[in-house]
């Protein structure tokens, strides 16, 4: 780290910057301007500090993009974490509702996330109550938190519409769905 501080230490000659170390090297052999070749009336150094501070807040967004793209690559698993170094670590709760009216697909999604892959099933049952499905990620999101996603799958018909609000008031997000060949 002190290798990296040394480098981020530039010097202003005459509007332009230039590594410390090149000047001290070039100070050595001439007692001249490296841009100009005028002669100097004095060989101290002025730190940069702008530059060395530009390139701070530079480093700091770059750590920033890499944790960032670093949980943008996740896997779902079901049901609740069983990684026991992860067991005194804080818990981020996400709850997720599906909303729409009967036979649009939300129990189809729900069942399509749950096990990774689009399902065949023919049979078509009506959510009589609010199915929940838990999940977790499989990495933790900033090197701290332990991700649970909550997946409601509300019914659709109007007779368990009072079922379907408890669970809206509740959620962070909601995925509506339609069906638009009506």
């Amino acid at each position: 780290m002190e290798v990296l501080i040394e480098l981020l230490i530039f010097s202003y000659f005459k509007g332009h910057s230039y590594e410390k170390s090149a000047l001290e090297c070039w100070l050595k052999k001439h007692n001249t301007s490296p841009l100009t070749n005028n002669q100097l009336k004095s060989q101290t150094f002025v730190i940069n500090y702008n530059l060395k501070s530009i390139i701070e807040e530079f480093r700091r967004q770059q750590s920033e993009m890499r944790s960032i793209s670093n949980f943008r690559c996740f896997t779902l698993h079901r049901g609740r974490p069983h990684n026991d170094q992860w067991k005194n670590n804080p818990k981020l709760k996400i709850i997720i509702s599906l909303l729409g009216p009967s036979n649009v697909g939300k129990s189809c999604l729900a069942s399509n996330v749950e096990y990774g892959q689009p399902q065949t099933n023919r049979i078509h049952k009506i959510t009589l109550a609010t199915d929940i499905f838990f999940f977790y990620l499989d990495s933790l999101f900033e090197d701290k938190y332990v991700i649970i996603l909550q997946l409601n799958d509300c019914p659709g018909s109007d007779q368990f519409e009072a079922v379907s609000d408890r669970h809206f008031r509740q959620c962070h997000g909601a995925i509506f769905m339609a069906d638009t060949t009506d």
